[in-house]
């Protein structure tokens, strides 16, 4: 049977075209001489100043480039210990860096310590998280409706997913694992891998892989309730031990950086009075457009009120007892505060924000709307995060074209509506 409305195309094609973009943006990085460390972004200005295997192996950077995040956590990876003085040049701000040690410490442990595969692996891992995060949303969603189709596609499309795979960064790796514990915190209701797994193994690995996420980027303790249950005393136990599997490790993790290369103190510059940096974001694009009207910023004009119409829905569907509500409720609160450095581009909001976006785009989904009024939302809050897959949308409307030309009619159709969960 097909699909009634959107999306009518067959699963394996649906996602073989969702897979292409990611696969892709990855290829684009790649060089014969040097695999995929193009996609860290080593820049020139770091250059005399980097680890001895990335002068050795990193792709020559245009003049003047100062590269991206990317660069700095895969020196990290060649020595996640942080004992070698030469991490210590490398590193922008290593205080900052080093307390997102999951991602460097697993390219390190995989690659064996070489340096070649230590820095190969961690430019790819966002791949390999992208596919994990994709057989997750099917295991717990499942692609079966039109409106979980968009919910897929909302979030791994996302220009903060696909930003992080084009610059190995670690906003994707965390928000998988923590998606990851938000769906093994409840026993299914319907037969699965997890179904096997008892309701403490399951807790436990919820628990360890919260942990992870937070080690990974620490911001995805604001997403620490979606895997928290208080709904009566034993869950309230349950959950106080959650939050100490998931502190401790970062808290002792977060001591060991400070005894070896000091405090950290950087990122509270990511951070202003509330409303501030999306107020000072507006107007910044407002007189770029006045200034420079040919080369009118419509994406930094549309994006950040995406993000916008994904607070404002957030807000509206508030229901404490849905852990992907407070999975993302916390990022309501980030993009409230955070400051004019990160609204500054799509690249680093829609990074910082990806938790919200995956609140957004399930609540969407189980919420009791028609497909007009869905649709309606969707674009609102998808659309600004969209640019970076715009090939991959493209390429969606010509497979649904002939797919309904050719084939569609051959099928009985079966209408799938939204339905309330």
């Amino acid at each position: 049977m097909t699909l009634d409305g959107p999306l009518r195309i067959p699963s394996w094609l649906f996602c073989l075209i969702l897979s292409s973009v990611p696969i892709g943006t990855a290829w684009l990085g790649y060089t014969n001489q040097n695999g995929f460390l193009s996609l860290p972004r080593f820049g020139e200005v770091f250059r005399g100043r980097a680890m001895a295997p990335v002068k050795e192996y990193a792709p020559p950077a245009k003049p003047n480039d100062v590269g991206y995040d990317g660069q700095f956590y895969a020196q990290i990876a060649l020595d996640p210990t942080l004992r070698d003085p030469a991490l210590r040049e490398a590193c922008d701000n290593l205080s900052y860096r080093a307390k997102r040690i999951a991602l460097p410490g697993l390219a390190y442990a995989l690659g064996g310590g070489h340096p070649w595969a230590v820095l190969q692996i961690y430019a790819t891992l966002n791949v390999l998280f992208w596919f994990l995060l994709l057989i997750v949303l099917l295991g717990e969603f499942g692609i079966g409706t039109w409106n979980r189709r968009l919910l897929i596609i909302g979030i791994l499309w996302n220009a903060g997913c696909l930003i992080s795979i084009g610059r190995a960064l670690t906003d994707l790796p965390a928000l998988c694992l923590g998606v990851l514990a938000v769906c093994l915190h409840v026993q299914p209701r319907q037969p699965s891998f997890r179904s096997k797994l008892s309701n403490r193994s399951l807790w436990w690995l919820s628990s360890v892989t919260g942990s992870l996420s937070v080690l990974t980027k620490e911001t995805a303790l604001l997403s620490l309730f979606g895997f928290c249950d208080v709904s009566n005393r034993q869950r309230w136990r349950e959950s106080l031990l959650t939050v100490a599997i998931v502190l401790i490790p970062a808290g002792l993790w977060m001591f060991y950086v400070r005894e070896q290369v000091g405090t950290d103190i950087t990122g509270l510059s990511n951070f202003s009075f509330p409303f501030f940096g999306f107020i000072h974001k507006l107007l910044s694009v407002w007189r770029e457009a006045i200034h420079d009207f040919p080369r009118l910023p419509l994406l930094e004009m549309i994006a950040p009120w995406s993000i916008v119409a994904q607070c404002v829905f957030m807000i509206r569907e508030a229901s404490w007892r849905s852990k992907w509500w407070r999975f993302g409720i916390g990022f309501v609160l980030l993009a409230i505060v955070i400051g004019p450095w990160v609204w500054a581009t799509q690249s680093a909001y829609s990074r910082s924000l990806l938790p919200l976006a995956v609140s957004f785009n399930v609540l969407l989904s189980q919420a009791s709307l028609n497909r007009s009024t869905h649709t309606r939302w969707w674009l609102l809050g998808n659309i600004g995060l969209m640019d970076r897959a715009a090939i991959g949308l493209l390429m969606l409307v010509a497979a649904e074209f002939v797919w309904r030309r050719f084939c569609g009619s051959k099928t009985p159709r079966l209408d799938l509506s939204i339905q309330s969960e």
